[in-house]
């Protein structure tokens, strides 16, 4: 029996292969009714259309006040475009449609910030720009934002109102107030001159006496010229003496308080009397000590009463030229022509006859020592820097504990040599970028007054001992800025502040270059970002401490701020190549926005979030549509390059040939810029005229109310709407309204 399964598959396999049989013979032989049909082509790929991009530019700026504004469309592929202004917003479109539109603010100003949001559609999307109505600013001015105003600057002013910039002389009028040499900063910060000569009553009323070009000239007033002060005495007749330094020279000045000023007698040679002071006597009789000698100065000459410049056989007791010093640092006329000084670690009595003893101490102790009170040479010094009479016709002496720089000792000397110790205090501190953070500025000089007031003098502050533990402050202030503090106004501080952003909300934001400069670094790292709110109360948002250093800031409409770092300079390797901007949303979430991508060779490149790099980022500015736009320095590249760089809202890093024309531009349509140096303001108009709005150039310090008003080294501002502007003065953040 035939298998049905096996046959019916043959069956059909054979039937297969004579079909294919037929067909191949027929083929062959030309038959079969010709070519068969080709099958049809793949009907083409239909290319998509272009996917429709509307990009929004304004003819001005965000910030608006009366004054309307022009919106324009940019778009992809050719399309008709509407406008709409979101529901509620005040103001008035031009239009409806067309390529572009103006926006006409409400005839009455706002009286609070107010959103406006324009919408622009086109092929089924949309793209939205934000703007905002501002209120007047107000009055021209400079106005405290928040902060602190304390530092160093030559500032006339009542107690914690004034300000003290560097004193190197302290010294009694005799008429119940002080005097002070204060050196006054350069612009730039490098030196310090010229010297004035300004004077504090009991209250604490801080007047500038003397403050006349820097140089060497005898005359009246503004014809007079000062060199660099170093030590200052006054006379009875209240006439003022001066040591004074000028090209490389040493003089004796005598200033009248008429401000005539003259030459007494030059110093020579400059390096003996380079720490040379200078005492006046009850009798008029004026003397020129340096650390190692003793001059009497007869009309424009001096004669050696004392001591010897070439023998240096340490302190001896004897009389005239054979006694010997050892450091002299101070001295003090008594009424009778005596003259007390601090040798070293003593305190010793130059009598009239020129003899000299040793009134307390010992001067040729081989290391600052614990201080001991005691009679003679029982008693010890520790570190004595300042000496005067008490009305009582006792000495007093500014000493320190084993030369320690945070507590000082106010020594009392009895002319028969019995030391107590009836104050102590502690020394103020000075928070300020050129030193680390609470750097002790210890009290350096000390007078008493007729009114038997103890003075003492730091370098940017006087303060008055008011009981055995204590001091109150006089005048002057010290920078405080010890510590981030949050808070309202006045009551926060910042710590070294140096960049600024704002946002449509009224928010500004500030960015500290506050990381300890230690080890190998040479410049601060770490991120700082304050924020301070509409109604002035400031927060911290960001603070991380690490390795790279700020370079620049900026803050989109939605109150996002990005921030550019990089790598810090350093003694050993310079600056690494490399870079990132940071993006911090409002809740202060840090997140890596662009840059990071390791670099075979130092190059920027362009790319998406982490495959871009860049080698030394600095962020310019923001425009309205939320691209950020980066200057890319190259230090490696041969020569060095600079590149300009546009991040977009999504991270896309690309390069650029120029930033858009109207970056920063503040919205009145000028530009303004911070100067540090000169401690200034600028405004650099269309015409490319650039004129100073606040602060007086090479005059360091806050002065607040009318303009032109004060700068403290200002390194940032930016605009806070229609004629106002946010301003980093010192350790505070000021508010500056132009005139409108």
């Amino acid at each position: 029996m035939m298998n049905t399964k096996h046959f019916t598959t043959r069956r059909t396999l054979l039937t297969a292969a004579g079909a294919s049989l037929v067909a191949s013979t027929l083929s062959a032989c030309g038959g079969g009714g010709g070519s068969p049909t080709p099958a049809p082509p793949p009907p083409p790929t239909p290319t998509p259309p272009p996917a429709q991009t509307i990009g929004l530019s304004l003819s001005g700026s965000q910030m608006l006040g009366s004054a309307p504004v022009s919106i324009s469309a940019a778009l992809g592929v050719a399309a008709d475009v509407s406008w709409a202004l979101a529901g509620g917003n005040p103001g008035a479109l031009s239009a409806n449609s067309g390529a572009s539109v103006s926006y006409t603010p409400p005839a009455t100003r706002v009286s609070a910030i107010t959103p406006v949001t324009v919408t622009a559609s086109a092929s089924g999307i949309s793209q939205s720009v934000r703007l905002a109505l501002y209120p007047d600013a107000g009055a021209p001015g400079l106005s405290l934002l928040a902060g602190s105003l304390a530092g160093r600057a030559i500032i006339d002013g009542v107690g914690a109102a004034a300000r003290f910039n560097n004193i190197v002389a302290l010294a009694n009028d005799g008429n119940g107030a002080v005097l002070v040499a204060d050196l006054a900063g350069a612009a730039d910060g490098s030196t310090f001159y010229p010297s004035t000569i300004r004077q504090i009553s009991a209250s604490g009323a801080v007047t500038t006496l003397f403050a006349p070009a820097r140089g060497h000239a005898d005359g009246n007033g503004a014809d007079a010229r000062l060199g660099k002060v170093s030590a200052m005495a006054v006379a009875p007749d209240s006439s003022i003496y001066l040591v004074d330094w000028a090209a490389d020279t040493y003089y004796l000045r005598r200033l009248t308080r008429a401000g005539a000023l003259s030459t007494v007698a030059t110093l020579s040679p400059p390096l003996t009397f380079s720490s040379a002071r200078v005492v006046v006597d009850g009798n008029g009789a004026v003397t020129v000590l340096t650390s190692r000698a003793v001059y009497r100065v007869n009309g424009d000459t001096l004669a050696l009463a004392a001591g010897s410049e070439t023998d240096f056989a340490g302190s001896v007791d004897d009389a005239g030229v054979a006694a010997r010093f050892t450091a002299i640092s101070d001295a003090v006329a008594a009424g009778n022509g005596d003259i007390y000084v601090i040798d070293n670690f003593s305190i010793r009595k130059v009598a009239a006859n020129n003899s000299v003893s040793t009134l307390a101490g010992v001067a040729t102790a081989a290391s600052p020592s614990i201080a001991l009170d005691g009679a003679g040479s029982a008693a010890r010094f520790g570190r004595p820097v300042s000496l005067a009479f008490n009305t009582g016709g006792q000495l007093l002496v500014l000493d320190r504990e084993d030369a320690g720089r945070t507590g000082y000792l106010i020594r009392q000397v009895s002319l028969a040599g019995v030391v107590t110790t009836p104050y102590r205090g502690t020394d103020p501190k000075n928070f300020s970028a050129l030193g680390p953070a609470g750097t002790a500025t210890p009290n350096r000089s000390l007078t008493v007054t007729s009114n038997n007031a103890i003075v003492l003098a730091s370098t940017g502050q006087l303060q008055t001992q008011s009981d055995a533990s204590s001091a109150t402050l006089l005048a002057g202030l010290e920078n405080d800025s010890d510590e981030r503090v949050d808070g309202q106004g006045a009551a926060a501080r910042f710590v070294n502040p140096a960049y600024l952003a704002a946002d449509l909300s009224g928010n500004i934001y500030v960015a500290e270059r506050a990381g300890a400069v230690s080890g190998r670094l040479l410049e601060p790292t770490g991120l700082w970002l304050r924020k301070i709110s509409a109604t002035g109360q400031v927060s911290t948002l960001v603070a991380v401490a690490n390795q790279l250093t700020v370079t620049g800031l900026a803050a989109d409409a939605d109150g996002n701020v990005y921030v550019s770092t990089r790598f810090p300079r350093a003694t050993l390797i310079g600056e690494a190549p490399g870079g990132y901007i940071h993006k911090v949303s409002p809740q202060g979430v840090v997140a890596e926005f662009a840059g990071g991508k390791p670099m075979q060779q130092p190059a920027p490149v362009d790319g998406a979030g982490a495959e871009a790099s860049f080698t030394g980022p600095t962020l310019e500015g923001i425009d309205s549509s939320g691209n950020l736009y980066v200057t890319d320095v190259n230090r490696w590249a041969t020569p060095a390059a600079t590149v300009l760089r546009k991040v977009t809202p999504q991270g896309v890093v690309s390069t650029i040939s120029a930033l858009p024309a109207g970056l920063n531009k503040a919205p009145d349509g000028n530009f303004y810029s911070a100067d540090a140096a000169s401690s200034v303001l600028y405004r650099l108009d269309a015409n490319g005229i650039k004129t100073v709005v606040a602060g007086v150039a090479g005059q360091r310090g806050t002065r607040l109310g009318t303009l032109p008003g004060g700068m403290d080294a200002p390194p940032a501002m930016i605009a806070t709407g229609p004629d106002s502007f946010a301003v980093i003065s010192g350790a505070a953040v000021l508010r500056l309204v132009l005139p409108h």
